[in-house]
Formats: structure tokens, sequence, C-alpha cells
């Protein structure tokens, strides 16, 4: 909170009301307070200027004051580097 770090999750796909149901699963089981889970507007691809993997199951973007820290994308859920992922945030406070 000091670092006044934040999150969100997006989920996307080729029917919004697929999406908005997936969405309400996953926040549903994540049992977070504090972040997010939406469907955006551009349910099927995402935001134009984020230029995500249509063929990435998961994409993750780490970004600081609207700047692009990282980007990993990944053809399946199972398949995340989590120590990469983490090492990027913590690379970004420095």
């Amino acid at each position: 909170e000091d670092e006044q770090l934040r999150a969100f999750v997006s989920v996307m796909g080729e029917s919004k009301a697929a999406a908005e149901k997936s969405v309400k699963q996953l926040a549903e089981s994540a049992k977070t307070k504090s972040v997010p889970f939406v469907v955006p507007v551009e349910f099927e691809n995402g935001p134009e200027n984020y230029a995500l993997n249509p063929k990435a199951e998961v994409t993750i973007i780490v970004g600081n004051k609207s700047t692009v820290v990282a980007n990993f994308a990944y053809a399946k859920a199972d398949k995340l580097d989590v120590d990469a992922i983490v090492g990027s945030v913590k690379k970004m406070f420095n």
C-alpha cells in the first residue's frame, strides 16, 4: 500500500456474455477485495493500443506511471513464470 501498487484483471473472449460469466467466477474464486475484475469494452481482443497477443491465454503487463516495464504472454495459464513476473515488479521499484 505504501508503494501504491495496483492491479486489475481483464477477461476477454469472443462472447461478451461468456467473458462476463468467467470474470465473475474468477473474481469469486480469487476472494480478493482490492483487485478489480473487469470485461473491457473491447472484450474480444482488448484495447488496440495494448497490442495483446491473440494466441496468449494469459498476458501480464507490468507498468509504472503509464509506461510498460514488462510484458509477459503465455499460451497456457499453468505455464506462468511467477519468478520472472515478481522480479519485474521488484525491478520497477528500483
